[in-house]
């Protein structure tokens, strides 16, 4: 673990909660209109994210 991915957990879990990207840079000390706070905010669920996803499109659902 390095203080890298503790970043990056920290932005993820914010906006994946809802944080405001302006939130989550203040509080990662980045300045608010730096790209890297975009670098740090990483898909914390790759299935759940996906658009194709029963769970985000229920008619995709197997029915059995």
């Amino acid at each position: 673990m390095t203080a890298h991915s503790l970043r990056a957990g920290a932005a993820t879990a914010a906006a994946r909660g809802g944080a405001q990207r302006a939130d989550i840079a203040r509080q990662g000390r980045w300045q608010p209109t730096s790209i890297a706070v975009d670098t740090y905010i990483r898909p914390a669920d790759a299935w759940r994210d996906n658009p194709h996803s029963p769970d985000r499109n229920p008619e995709l659902a197997r029915t059995e």
